[in-house]
């Protein structure tokens, strides 16, 4: 179970709207898991993209990176255009949680995901 341990968590809508979006998830094994949430906000677990992740741990610490393409995420946006995104972090057993948008309850917030606007 992914949710589990540490976890580096990142949310891409496929369009302006929060919804609906892709989730993707790395742990410390580097283990993946991704999902796509609709507008009723149901999961769909059939989902399975190509994402790279790679990650190093230390003594104290642990970096994660991933490479998700734009294919997977509703293709390239256009000069003006933008996407809701979130970027997350949880740290066990305490239950830290840190995202780059503000969350309320937990990390499956769409109305609370920030706004990237693209440049061209």
């Amino acid at each position: 179970d992914i949710w589990a341990g540490d976890v580096v968590e990142v949310f891409v809508s496929l369009g302006e709207r929060p919804t609906p979006y892709r989730h993707f998830i790395v742990d410390t094994r580097n283990l993946q898991w991704d999902g796509e949430s609709s507008e009723s906000g149901d999961d769909d677990r059939r989902f399975d993209a190509e994402w790279l992740s790679a990650v190093e741990v230390g003594d104290t610490e642990w970096t994660a990176e991933m490479a998700i393409p734009w294919a997977v995420v509703g293709g390239r946006p256009r000069p003006g255009e933008s996407r809701r995104v979130n970027l997350c972090r949880e740290r066990c057993p305490v239950r830290e949680l840190s995202s780059w948008s503000s969350i309320v309850r937990g990390f499956l917030e769409p109305k609370h995901f920030g706004t990237l606007v693209f440049a061209g």
